[in-house]
């Protein structure tokens, strides 16, 4: 009953976005790319953000450019895919929003990125920001947990350098804001966007420091590394805790990979917590997922096959999305997703076909 009572609250949430969704205009010049390629975007399937999809649809570049009209239903993270041509791009849409772009793609393969419409300051420093790139952020952070292991630095001060260097980071956006040169949308989801960025960092810090320490540090010293990255854990893992409603509207793909992170940690008894199995997660690698509350691994499976049946991994690998897929549906029969789903896997199946009636 609880399951059956879920399933309806989504259908219900869809069809209630559906009706009041409404659309931004995202334009691009992009100076080095062809008519007819093609640009993907990953972006809600509906609006709203939690519905976030893996390489949803796409835009034809047409006289080197494309224009794309987004449904938003108040504010939403779309990104553009990376190419050849173009970097990865995220962009905040509100709704009724216009957004144009210029990408001008440079010899030594660097790109110039150049925004124009609304909250165009907050759209460089979004995608600018150290704050919001983990290639950027996790050296930076890495530094400050290294300090603490070599110097011996107590648990308060560590966090006090980690919270006022994410606070310097992110100082830009909070001037943009008390100038009003971004609105009040823009300002609360950039925010919430950075502690995600922020904790799936830090523990990319985490993992590569005590990687390295298992390697060849004395046992003794292993177990205080690893005692003190547990108390970093526990306290940003309930500060900025993935599984709140407050990251609703975050780009979900991140928050997902940090709401995994917290069911690993759950698992090995870091956290408390209750499994929901609903039968979802049936692979070794993936069981502490059922940690997750049901609405989470409804999208964790969802936005995973979204990706993987995209890029078409061949063999036994299609054989798993395939069964991952009439297990989704199965679970989750009335899912936003599923229509989409259904025309990635169309397309999976005919390949998996023709790829063993050539064998």
């Amino acid at each position: 009953m609880k399951i059956k009572f879920i399933i309806i609250t989504l259908q219900l949430q869809c069809s209630f976005t559906l009706l009041n969704a409404q659309s931004a205009n995202l334009s691009a010049t992009i100076n080095n790319t062809k008519d007819s390629s093609e640009i993907w975007f990953c972006r809600s399937i509906d609006g709203k953000p939690i519905n976030y999809c893996g390489m949803y649809d796409k835009a034809i570049v047409h006289n080197g450019g494309f224009n794309k009209s987004i449904d938003v239903a108040d504010v939403s993270i779309v990104t553009i895919v990376s190419d050849k041509y173009l970097p990865k791009i995220s962009i905040i849409c509100e709704k009724n929003d216009s957004v144009r772009l210029r990408i001008v793609q440079n010899r030594n393969e660097t790109y110039d990125v150049q925004f124009d419409g609304n909250n165009a300051e907050g759209q460089i420093f979004f995608y600018q920001s150290p704050v919001f790139h983990n290639y950027l952020l996790t050296p930076i952070l890495a530094a400050i947990t290294d300090e603490m292991q070599k110097k011996d630095l107590s648990f308060t001060l560590t966090i006090n350098r980690l919270d006022s260097i994410k606070q310097k980071l992110f100082s830009i956006a909070d001037t943009l804001y008390l100038t009003k040169k971004i609105s009040a949308p823009f300002y609360k989801i950039i925010k919430l966007q950075s502690d995600m960025q922020f904790l799936s960092s830090l523990e990319s810090c985490i993992q590569n420091s005590l990687g390295k320490l298992s390697l060849n540090a004395k046992p003794s010293y292993l177990t205080k590394v690893e005692s003190l990255m547990t108390q970093l854990q526990k306290f940003y893992y309930e500060k900025y805790d993935p599984f709140s409603l407050v990251y609703n509207d975050v780009e979900q793909n991140l928050r997902l990979i940090n709401c995994k992170n917290k069911c690993r940690l759950v698992a090995s008894g870091i956290f408390l917590g209750k499994k929901n199995d609903i039968g979802l997660w049936e692979r070794s690698s993936e069981k502490s997922y059922s940690f997750a509350p049901i609405e989470l691994q409804h999208r964790m499976m969802a936005i995973n096959l979204s990706f993987n049946c995209f890029y078409n991994r061949a063999g036994k690998q299609n054989l798993e999305d395939i069964a991952d897929f009439q297990l989704f549906k199965t679970k989750f029969p009335n899912s936003p997703y599923i229509p989409t789903l259904n025309k990635y896997f169309k397309k999976e199946i005919i390949f998996l076909q023709k790829n063993l009636s050539e064998k």
